[in-house]
């Protein structure tokens, strides 16, 4: 089988929520098996997608599955360990009723078939709640609807991050209105 690789461009930063949006829109087009999205930064081991590809072709009850990375005071500092972990917690909780170890991961790995379900109901729920970030969790909110998600937590003590508080305070208001939109059924 051949690789294939599409770059998707905006001439000016609109956020994370559009551009998985248009990514994910973008590779519908292509009628993939498998989608796998990764944040740039490289905070995500490679090594299991291989791995969970293979889960994913071998259940039909799985319709997607995460990577994250498990936070550590030194590789991440107090604030964003605690943050991350507390989140994880919240999230998991009210998204798969399970922990997750990490706040949003960024590696998630979907079948053709969850994307094309979810894909769909992006653009209204950025533009009706001005998302800015946020919607990948919204993302493995739908995913779940569609079958159940696999986890898969690793450890990373090469990564090193240290996010400034004022980033952290920001993500914690995102996410704090994403997980009330959905306990409130609003999404």
């Amino acid at each position: 089988s051949s690789e294939q690789v599409i770059l998707v461009k905006h001439r000016h930063n609109l956020g994370l929520a559009i551009s998985l949006k248009d990514g994910y829109l973008k590779a519908l087009t292509t009628n993939p098996d498998i989608i796998v999205r990764a944040d740039a930064d490289k905070e995500y081991p490679l090594y299991p997608v291989k791995h969970l590809i293979s889960k994913l072709y071998e259940s039909e009850d799985f319709s997607g599955c995460y990577v994250e990375t498990k936070r550590t005071v030194e590789t991440s500092g107090v604030a964003d360990w605690l943050f991350h972990t507390i989140f994880g917690i919240i999230e998991g909780r009210i998204l798969f009723n399970k922990i997750m170890h990490q706040h949003s991961p960024g590696l998630h790995i979907y079948k053709y078939s969850t994307v094309r379900y979810f894909a769909p109901l992006l653009s209204s729920i950025i533009e009706k709640y001005q998302l800015k970030w946020g919607l990948d969790l919204i993302i493995l909110f739908f995913a779940g609807q569609t079958g159940e998600i696999m986890q898969f937590t690793a450890n990373n003590p090469d990564w090193r991050e240290r996010r400034p508080v004022t980033k952290i305070f920001s993500q914690i208001k995102h996410a704090t209105k994403i997980m009330s939109l959905i306990r409130q059924n609003r999404i």
